[in-house]
């Protein structure tokens, strides 16, 4: 985090515009790190829905307030009949911070994300995680890109009668919309207040002599003698 946020190249991907909602498709995974089999869940993945708002805050740190649903099987009590529970409800809401590398221009966005999260599982007791994540955005189009990341969810929820947590993992993918105006200046304005040296209102671009005050009839130069 320290060194993208210090290199020059570690811009916001979009800093002209500075909201965005996504919607993803989810996958819960409790089965492999319970098992010490981490991406080995053996048929026992389950699925549901993200939506998230985001922000852009300052240069490359982004805020995003996602809101997961769906439903999950999670590790039970060892002194129970089965390892596993039926599918049940779970709901979730966290808080994120996400640091991007590289500007919209570029066509793949790499960005790392971290925060808390405060979620609801039908038969358990609330439980707070700290999401830490890897993603990629990659445009397809002016103001949509694709949207993919996957998280390692560490639980402060203790399975009873066992060592572990409802540690878990999660993976999303889906688009991502920017939405509002753009601060973003037109190139004429930017050639007029910015590229324009001597003041004489012609930008610097078509000035032929662009620090010598001149007209538009002759190029941006001066007519010392008046013949045009």
């Amino acid at each position: 985090f320290l060194f993208l946020l210090s290199s020059n190249f570690a811009l916001s991907q979009s800093p002209n515009q500075k909201n965005a909602l996504s919607f993803s498709a989810s996958i819960f995974d409790y089965y492999s790190l319970f098992n010490d089999q981490p991406f080995q869940a053996d048929g026992n993945l389950t699925y549901g829905a993200k939506v998230a708002y985001h922000r852009n805050l300052v240069g490359p740190l982004n805020l995003e307030l996602p809101l997961r649903l769906g439903t999950i099987t999670y590790p039970t009590p060892e002194n129970t009949l089965q390892d596993f529970s039926e599918n049940r409800f779970m709901g979730s809401f966290d808080a994120l911070l996400q640091l991007q590398a590289f500007k919209s221009s570029f066509p793949i966005v790499p960005f790392l994300s971290g925060g808390v999260g405060v979620g609801y599982t039908e038969d358990l007791d609330t439980d707070i995680q700290f999401p830490l994540g890897a993603g990629l955005e990659v445009k397809l189009a002016d103001k949509v890109y694709l949207h993919a990341r996957s998280d390692y969810r560490l639980s402060n929820l203790d399975v009873p009668t066992t060592d572990k947590t409802f540690e878990n993992l999660n993976h999303n993918i889906g688009l991502k919309v920017f939405i509002g105006k753009s601060t973003e200046e037109t190139p004429d304005e930017e050639q007029t207040t910015e590229k324009d040296s001597d003041g004489d209102g012609i930008s610097d671009l078509l000035d032929e002599c662009p620090n010598e005050i001149g007209t538009a009839a002759t190029q941006g130069c001066p007519d010392s003698d008046g013949d045009g």
